[in-house]
């Protein structure tokens, strides 16, 4: 009876509940449970309630971490001794994922603003192909800005020429250079032509003309260089006869 008594049911129930505690089931009841204060049945019955708890904590933030609220943590201050310690250590984890979310939205923020400084910071392990894919990122922004500038520097000194290297791209930054690349193009060749043109003029040959098609700013130089060499054809016989009769 006395160890009834301590025990706080049959050692039996006790043991199978032990057991069944360690497998991992909360769910677990003593049901022949004495009601005695301080037995090991009591003990074993706060044990649960207190796993329990912390359970319900861990689900509750798994599910507002799923809801977007990242910054959730379990309270520690609801748990004691070793119960505390292991809540804490669960926010460390946490914490550390999201430390690296915040900072990987902190780049791509300065990356979508064209500021493309700030670098992610290097991690370890498997999370290192997050910061080697913000570092790709990065590189690739900064390549496609690099060759729009040298293509735009270009085009300013008056040199339709260069070409970005679109073989060095994939996908919509491919397609980035490859317009660029179709800009310049139709410069050189819009140009060509009318300084094509104009060259001949200045030599007397009024036969030259722009057969390429081109729309806007190009298509009016087109006509206006065509407008041009019509009304030097008109002038010309005119002068030759002012000269004859003379």
């Amino acid at each position: 009876r006395s160890l009834l008594k301590q025990l706080g049911g049959e050692p039996q129930d006790i043991a199978d509940l032990a057991q069944r505690i360690a497998a991992g089931d909360f769910a677990v009841e003593l049901a022949s449970q004495v009601a005695q204060p301080h037995s090991v049945a009591d003990a074993m019955t706060h044990m649960i309630e207190r796993l329990r708890a912390f359970m319900t904590a861990q689900d509750d933030m798994t599910r507002r971490h799923a809801a977007g609220e990242i910054s959730h943590c379990v309270d520690a201050r609801a748990f004691e001794g070793g119960y505390a310690d292991m809540v804490a250590r669960l926010n460390a984890v946490v914490g550390g994922h999201v430390r690296v979310q915040e900072r990987m939205a902190e780049a791509i923020a300065a990356y979508a603003l064209g500021d493309f400084r700030p670098d992610m910071d290097a991690l370890p392990g498997e999370q290192a192909r997050i910061s080697t894919a913000m570092a790709e990122v990065k590189a690739n922004l900064v390549a496609v800005q690099s060759e729009i500038a040298r293509l735009a520097g270009a085009a300013a000194d008056g040199d339709f020429s260069q070409r970005g290297d679109a073989a060095r791209f994939h996908h919509s930054f491919r397609d980035i250079v490859l317009t660029q690349n179709r800009l310049m193009e139709v410069a050189e060749n819009g140009l060509s032509d009318v300084a094509r043109v104009l060259a001949a003029l200045a030599h007397g040959d009024l036969s030259a003309r722009i057969d390429a098609d081109y729309h806007g700013l190009f298509g009016r130089l087109k006509d206006d260089t065509h407008h041009t060499v019509e009304q030097l054809h008109a002038i010309v016989p005119q002068i030759a006869a002012l000269a004859a009769a003379a």
